[in-house]
């Protein structure tokens, strides 16, 4: 019996696992996924020299969060899969109420999928892309995906599949959203583990009453198999953690044990960005 227990055990922790790559020869990615060494290729160094300078004084819809006060998941779950901490949602099955973004740039909608993170072996140096030429202690990279196909899992290899927001973590004080994370750490300490978190609304991460400007340029997957091209949302908010808060993601054990999960910046190979900004408060869920 116990012995049907490990083999359970290993199998589970196994299919948590995504492919096995290191960040320590990333510059390597491409000679077994090919599109690692695209021309749309993510993180690179966002500044607002990448923007046309016509989207300045065009009329722009604003980029809109759905959803993000009100709504809280079903279930969260913290997921360790041997390259990045991830926070999947299960949504309630409503459309009215699920977290979604949606204008700007954007042709489409895209709903909230997960929540990962970057970090550095230099504690102030961790985030995957850079803003105006400056790094930043971590990166949250929130992905979703294209309404339209469904599912993350049919989107992740579609071209325009995906989305990701990304803000930026600067050292400071304490974040109290990454405190629930954290408390829940050492049950996904290993590659491969998960658990369940209690479920709360994601509005921590956004000002309803602040206006946010952001930078939307064409990217990729900043991870093997590198999808391009995705919709990369650069937020300005730049939200303060503590030097513990970073250390605890920096404890975590990864794969082939990396300590870091922050890419190289890439080229930016001529690419244009799009201006966007949300001049007025999140929208909420229906009651």
């Amino acid at each position: 019996m116990i012995f049907m227990f490990n083999v359970i055990f290993i199998s589970s922790c196994v299919s948590l696992i995504s492919a096995d790559y290191s960040y320590k020869n990333a510059d390597e990615w491409a000679n077994e996924y090919p599109q690692c060494g695209g021309s749309l290729q993510s993180p690179i160094d966002v500044s607002f020299d990448l923007i046309d300078e016509s989207d300045f004084d065009s009329d722009r819809k604003p980029l809109i969060f759905e959803n993000i006060y009100d709504t809280v998941a079903e279930r969260m779950t913290l997921e360790n899969d041997g390259h990045t901490l991830k926070l999947l949602f299960q949504w309630p099955n409503d459309p009215e109420k699920v977290p979604y973004v949606h204008g700007g740039p954007l042709e489409d909608e895209y709903i909230t999928h997960s929540y990962q993170f970057r970090w550095g072996s230099d504690i102030k140096n961790g985030s995957g892309h850079q803003l105006g030429g400056k790094s930043y202690a971590m990166e949250m990279q929130a992905v979703y995906y294209n309404k339209e196909f469904g599912s993350y899992e049919e989107a992740e290899g579609s071209k325009n599949g995906l989305a990701i927001y990304s803000l930026f973590y600067k050292l400071g004080k304490e974040f109290d959203f990454l405190t629930k994370i954290i408390e829940k750490m050492p049950e996904v300490f290993e590659p491969g583990t998960s658990t369940d978190i209690e479920p709360f609304a994601l509005g921590d991460y956004f000002d309803k009453n602040r206006p946010s400007t952001y930078i939307v340029y064409p990217g990729s997957l900043p991870h093997p198999p590198c999808t391009e091209p995705i919709n990369w949302i650069i937020s300005e908010r730049i939200i303060e953690v503590s030097k513990e808060q970073v250390r605890a993601f920096q404890q975590l054990k990864l794969l082939n044990d990396d300590d870091h999960n922050n890419r190289p910046l890439q080229p930016i190979n001529g690419r244009i960005g799009h201006y966007a900004e949300n001049p007025s408060a999140y929208k909420l869920a229906n009651p």
